[in-house]
């Protein structure tokens, strides 16, 4: 990790609980020289060839410096000072950011009719640089996102209709698919029977704040520093 000194230099320093200066939330590196100290001149700008490496967790360490792809970004340090100084260097997500919602989807036969139905296998979520996959199950716990998803697959007559279904293996009622067909219950062991299609079965954009974060959170995300572009 880096930070900054009185005299304008950037200096190697140790990891810290969580970044709480603009130089101290990234690293340096230079091909395979790492720590190094470089100087910013009055106008901000480093000497050429250097990297902002922007840690993804707070465990990230100086030998990890060789693989950028290990980070969460990797970008030219003249253009991480920019983003830094214009405001564009923050923690976590904006209320008002943006994620993309794929409706993934699926055929498999009905274990009680013996139909063939399709049924909604996850929800792909593009959110900032991160792929993440939630399925109907998981998004039973968030009402908001749940039923925005059950209004999409409604528009739709050949894919069963979402909604809470009463488990008698689990004895309790949960969002799920149902068949198409009949209206079982397609339970969580039979969705991974599915066949995915290659297309999903809608994309649309979604705000974060509609309910979305406590889903992408539930995912495994972490909250990290990031460049906004």
């Amino acid at each position: 990790m880096v930070g900054s000194n009185s005299t304008g230099n950037i200096v190697p320093a140790g990891p810290v609980p969580r970044p709480v200066s603009v130089v101290s939330g990234c690293c340096a590196s230079q091909a395979s020289k790492f720590p190094r100290e470089f100087l910013l001149s009055a106008l901000g700008e480093p000497r050429s060839g250097l990297t902002a490496l922007v840690p993804r967790t707070e465990e990230m360490q100086a030998r990890d410096s060789r693989q950028h792809d290990r980070w969460h970004q990797a970008l030219p340090m003249e253009e991480f000072l920019r983003a830094a100084f214009n405001g564009r260097f923050r923690f976590g997500m904006e209320p008002d950011q943006e994620a993309t919602i794929r409706i993934r989807t699926g055929t498999m036969f009905c274990w009680s009719c013996g139909a063939e139905t399709r049924i909604v296998v996850g929800l792909g979520i593009t959110a900032a640089d991160k792929e993440l996959m939630v399925t109907i199950p998981s998004l039973g716990e968030y009402p908001q996102a749940g039923e925005l998803i059950r209004r999409y697959v409604s528009t739709h007559r050949d894919i069963g209709a979402i909604k809470r279904r009463f488990s008698s293996t689990q004895r309790r009622k949960y969002l799920s698919n149902g068949c198409a067909h009949c209206g079982s219950l397609i339970g969580q062991m039979y969705e991974l029977d599915a066949d995915w299609d290659d297309e999903p079965l809608d994309t649309f954009r979604v705000r974060i704040a509609d309910g979305w974060k406590q889903v992408i959170d539930s995912c495994g995300w972490q909250d990290t520093w990031h460049v906004y572009f």
